[in-house]
Order: C-alpha cells, then structure tokens, then sequence
C-alpha cells in the first residue's frame, strides 16, 4: 500500500552531487594528521621512558590510543589529540575538542580506575 506516489524525472537523488572538492580533501587531511600525531605522542611517551602495552584499544565504546605503563610501573590510558603541523585551531584550541576530549576522559573513569593521560600537540 502507497500513501502517494512521487513523481520521478532524471536521474536518481544523489546521482549528480556536485564535486565536493576542498571540504572533502580537509576531512581526509585532519583524520591523517591526526593519526600521525597519535604515533608522535606514543613516541613522545616512550622517549620519557614509558612503555606501550596495548595500542588502539577500546574501554567500553570509548577509544583509546594507547594503554601506557611509567617508569614507576603505574599504568595509564593515553589519550592524545593534535596534529604535527599546528595552526590556530590545533590540538586542544578547539572548543569543541575539549569538550569531546574532557567528556571522553570522564566516561572511561566510570568504567575503569586507571588515571588518563592526555597528550595534546597544542594549548
């Protein structure tokens, strides 16, 4: 049963979207750079004499970059957010960003008792 019939001429919706250019080269940009940053602030880490136990892990739904042991033997959950190539809006300069990174820093100590250790490119 129809409730009304549409009428249909030319192509299908969404066959001829525009190209969506510049917006869409930023989006894979920022996910590569901030990737990159995420292996900088794991290096950064180990520098400082920690060590990477586990990397890319998830508590709960929340991911994490890495679980991290100090020198001291504690253990921490990484979080690192930034980018290797800076600009105004970079790392924790974002609104936005730290309201994501803060909420997320919350939930996951509901569902563990190990300290977060956020690691950011810019203040």
């Amino acid at each position: 049963m129809k409730l009304f019939e549409v009428p249909r001429s030319g192509p299908e919706p969404y066959e001829n979207l525009p190209d969506p250019g510049e917006s869409a080269y930023f989006q894979a940009r920022a996910s590569a750079a901030g990737a990159d940053f995420k292996q900088i602030a794991k290096e950064w880490v180990e520098q400082a004499g920690g060590t990477i136990e586990a990397d890319r892990m998830m508590v709960g739904v929340h991911p994490v970059d890495a679980l991290v042991r100090g020198i001291n033997g504690s253990r921490y959950l990484l979080l690192a957010r930034g980018t290797p190539d800076g600009g105004p809006r970079a790392g924790l300069r974002r609104t936005d960003t730290v309201l994501k990174m803060g909420c997320r820093a919350v939930l996951i100590a509901r569902r563990t008792d190990l300290p977060r250790l956020v690691v950011t490119s810019h203040l």
